[in-house]
C-alpha cells in the first residue's frame, strides 16, 4: 500500500469521511478517538486558514456521529451523603 502527500486544497468532505472510517477499521479507533483526532485536524487546518494557505474550511459540513451517552442522576441527598462519608 502506498501513500502520498495531498495539497490542502484536496482535502474535502470525501477525505474526511475516509479518513474517519480509516481511522476505526485499521486502528479499531471509537468514535470518541475519531473525534477527538478531527478536532486536532481541523484546528491545524483553521490556522492554514488563518494564514491564507486555503480560502475556505473544507469540511463544512462534515460531523462525527459520537454516540448518546446516558446520563444517571442522583438524587441531592445521596450525593451529600457520600460527600459527607468521604471527608470523616
Amino acid at each position: 500500500m502506498s501513500y502520498r502527500d495531498m495539497y490542502l486544497y484536496e482535502l474535502n468532505y470525501q477525505f474526511m469521511s475516509g479518513f474517519e472510517s480509516f481511522l476505526k477499521q485499521k486502528f479499531n479507533n471509537s468514535a470518541t478517538t475519531c473525534y477527538k483526532l478531527y478536532q486536532r485536524f481541523t484546528r491545524v487546518i483553521h490556522k492554514a486558514m488563518h494564514k491564507g494557505y486555503i480560502e475556505k474550511y473544507p469540511f463544512e459540513n462534515y460531523k462525527i456521529k459520537l454516540p448518546k451517552k446516558k446520563i444517571h442522576h442522583q438524587p441531592l441527598g445521596l450525593i451529600l451523603k457520600s460527600i459527607a462519608n468521604t471527608t470523616k
